[in-house]
């Protein structure tokens, strides 16, 4: 998808991340991210999207600013696969059914996921 390499996952956190050194602003990777989370920059002349405050949680010892400032506490960060992690804790709380995750076009693997009790509301599913 990136003619340069710019847009990559990193092997230790998982999170995909843009290289802006390496970014020649071809838009490619707009068009086929697959949730629309892209933006260009025009000043910087590259493309960027959230990096889960990579210089934050990359040593695993803090948590993105949207997850440390949601006021109601409805975000949750870390390890899925700790079980005692935060977050592992949390998704503990709710049937398998309440959980979803983005589609998988077939080359993001997402690993976000989110709490939707069918109580309350359907998951649809956009891809």
């Amino acid at each position: 998808m990136c003619p340069t390499g710019a847009s990559y996952r990193d092997e230790k956190t998982g999170y995909v991340l843009i290289d802006k050194e390496k970014c020649i602003g071809c838009h490619y990777c707009l068009y086929a991210c697959p949730y629309g989370v892209r933006q260009f920059n025009e000043e910087q002349g590259c493309v960027q999207k959230c990096t889960l405050c990579s210089q934050i949680t990359a040593n695993g010892s803090g948590v993105p600013a949207c997850v440390h400032n949601c006021n109601c506490g409805a975000r949750f960060f870390g390890d899925y696969d700790d079980p005692e992690s935060d977050v592992c804790k949390e998704m503990a709380k709710y049937p398998d059914e309440a959980i979803h995750a983005l589609a998988d076009p077939g080359n993001s693997q997402p690993v976000t996921r989110y709490i939707l009790s069918p109580n309350v509301a359907s998951w649809k599913e956009l891809i």
